[in-house]
C-alpha cells in the first residue's frame, strides 16, 4: 500500500460548513466507499490524514453546504 495524504487550504465557503470525503477504490461507474471524512464548521483547512491505500482510483470531494467564494480559490494537495 502506499501512504496517501488529502489536504485542503485556504477553504473559504460562504456557509460555515466545508467538507473534504475521499472514495474509493472505484469499481466500474461506482466512486468506491467512503474512506475518510473530515468537516469541522468555521476551518479555512481540511485534512484527512495519511492513509494506507493499494492500487486503484480514488476519488476526492470538496463540498460545501451552501456557496462558495468565487475570488479565493482553494488548494487540494494529495501526497504520496
Amino acid at each position: 500500500p502506499a501512504s496517501v495524504s488529502v489536504n485542503v487550504e485556504n477553504y473559504v465557503p460562504t456557509s460555515s460548513n466545508g467538507t473534504v470525503v475521499l472514495y474509493g477504490p472505484a469499481v466500474g461507474d461506482s466512486h468506491g466507499e467512503r474512506i475518510a471524512y473530515y468537516g469541522t464548521p468555521g476551518h479555512s483547512s481540511l485534512s484527512l490524514g495519511t492513509h494506507a491505500l493499494e492500487p486503484g482510483k480514488y476519488y476526492v470531494r470538496v463540498y460545501t453546504a451552501s456557496g462558495f467564494s468565487t475570488t479565493q480559490p482553494y488548494a487540494l494537495r494529495v501526497s504520496y
